[in-house]
């Protein structure tokens, strides 16, 4: 049994690394984030990952984005280049960027080679979204059709596969909120995801996730006393096991993926 190091189903990967003006890194990652990557995980979808150099070469941003085949390649590329907020990032970033240089690499299979325990290389698709509320916002919960939105603000994030996300919602038929008037209400959403995000990506996450929370109950909001929040924490990768066959792709012959601690 083989593994990939790239997302199942997107064998073939863009990597691009950036050459950038001497002590201008901060600056361009800080327009990078805030410009391009709203338009990159709306078009590119979910990076490989982001990384600067240590030793070589030096002022070098490399992100590495991956893709079905050359087709998906070329069309998500042409919907990068047309996204009306992309002139915004490409004028902010050309004075900080001396060279470019990009590489297509397609993954290849090692033959004989395994996670330890025969299972396939894990590919943890979280988040897990947990919504617990008062029994007396059901009908709330039920006519802002919450599950769904959430569900779907996740998926809107571009940061999580869409076989990743998994949403739960239940009422809590006893409870204490304040003072204890039966009209008092409270809903808690926890949001677990995998580990290794950087702090900016979370916290947009959290606050796309949170303001449909708010859309959702702002009429409660206006009729009585009420509290909402909202948790996102990374779950410990060594102290996780799983079994999955959702995970990857619409395949139902896709097999079965397993890790344990």
């Amino acid at each position: 049994m083989s593994a990939l190091l790239v997302p199942a189903g997107k064998p073939l990967v863009d990597h691009r690394i950036y050459t950038i003006a001497l002590r201008k890194m901060p600056e361009f990652l800080e327009v990078f984030n805030r410009l391009a990557m709203p338009v990159l995980l709306q078009t590119l979808g979910h990076p490989v990952g982001f990384y600067t150099s240590l030793v070589g070469p030096q002022n070098q941003f490399v992100h590495l984005w991956a893709y079905d085949d050359l087709a998906d390649y070329e069309r998500r590329c042409h919907a990068r280049d047309t996204h009306p907020d992309f002139p915004a990032y490409l004028a902010a970033s050309g004075h900080l960027i001396t060279a470019q240089e990009t590489r297509l690499i397609k993954a290849c299979a090692m033959p004989g080679w395994t996670v330890p325990g025969g299972c396939q290389a894990p590919r943890i698709g979280m988040p897990h979204i947990r919504i617990d509320y008062t029994a007396n916002l059901e009908q709330a919960v039920q006519d802002s059709q919450l599950v769904r939105q959430l569900h779907q603000a996740a998926i809107e994030t571009g940061v999580f596969p869409v076989w990743g996300v998994r949403t739960f919602a239940q009422p809590v038929a006893q409870y204490q909120v304040g003072n204890g008037d039966p009209g008092n209400g409270f809903l808690l959403v926890n949001v677990r995801i995998g580990p290794g995000r950087e702090l900016a990506v979370r916290q947009r996450v959290l606050h796309a996730l949170f303001e449909v929370v708010q859309q959702a109950l702002a009429p409660q909001f206006a009729q009585g006393r009420l509290g909402c929040q909202i948790d996102l924490t990374e779950f410990d990768a060594a102290l996780n096991s799983f079994q999955i066959n959702l995970a990857g792709s619409d395949d139902r012959d896709e097999a079965v993926v397993c890790r344990r601690s």
